[in-house]
């Protein structure tokens, strides 16, 4: 019997809008490709999260409900028309992330404090470094029906989480992330790390080289230089790496090059 599958993203607010229509298509052609349903998420929780949008995502949990395996991708990430299907890259008994924690320690402090908020877990430690907290990029998901229950515990999690004031200011505490990893991390659900390749964030600092993955995220500052020539928006540097991924010819020189691409980094 076929699986029933689905690609799932969430663009919400009007301010939003431009970047919708950037990314979606390409979103869009990869569910396509892949056989995919594809699901717009709407807002649907209201007040419960104090009306915070990165909660809505918790939606893919009950996405189980109806499809076998969900992939979910943040809106402001490009994806490669040559990406290849993630369900045959991740098995269905393990959940599919990034581990960006192989290459950052910037998540510790907020992986600590949930743990302040929600109680102490035997969590897993990098072995490139015993102080670090193991942790993904929530960014690109890949879950299946069999992780469903341990799952849905991150909706009560959450609802603790997002009221929770400590000794960071909530303003610098990620939202949904920190709550899958713990959720993870406590019931010790096995993870497939995806790789950059497929997640490529700004977790190994300055990616010249992202136009050889297939999926680019522009999470926070991301791929834009801190000391480029001007200041381009996160949406303007989305569009010039869209014009690029489009052009092969463009997209060849990208990736045999990539001391091209940081060059353009700081510029714009």
């Amino acid at each position: 019997m076929r699986m029933k599958t689905a690609v799932a993203t969430l663009c919400v607010g009007a301010g939003n809008q431009a970047m919708r229509k950037l990314t979606y298509p390409w979103i869009i052609d990869y569910a396509e490709r892949i056989g995919a349903d594809f699901i717009n998420i709407a807002p649907c929780f209201g007040d419960r999260f104090l009306g915070i949008p990165n909660y809505e995502k918790f939606q893919c949990i009950s996405l189980l409900d109806i499809y076998d395996r969900v992939i979910y991708l943040d809106s402001d990430i490009i994806v490669s028309p040559r990406c290849p299907n993630l369900f045959d890259t991740v098995p269905s008994d393990q959940i599919g992330a990034f581990m960006a924690s192989r290459y950052t320690s910037l998540h510790d402090h907020t992986n600590t404090e949930v743990m302040r908020a929600l109680g102490e877990i035997d969590w897993r430690r990098e072995s490139r470094d015993g102080s670090t907290l193991e942790s993904f990029n929530s960014g690109v998901l890949i879950l299946s029906k069999p992780q469903q229950p341990a799952l849905e515990q991150a909706l009560s999690a959450a609802e603790i989480w997002c009221r929770y004031r400590g000794e960071h200011s909530p303003q610098t505490l990620l939202k949904d992330q920190p709550i899958l990893n713990y959720i993870v991390q406590k019931n010790k659900l096995p993870i497939m790390d995806i790789s950059y390749k497929f997640n490529h964030t700004n977790a190994r600092g300055e990616s010249p080289d992202r136009f050889a993955s297939y999926m680019i995220h522009y999470a926070g500052i991301s791929h834009r230089q801190g000391k480029r020539l001007w200041k381009t928006s996160k949406l303007t540097k989305m569009r010039i790496d869209a014009t690029i991924f489009s052009s092969a010819p463009l997209l060849a020189i990208a990736k045999r090059w990539p001391v091209i691409i940081e060059s353009l980094d700081s510029l714009a």
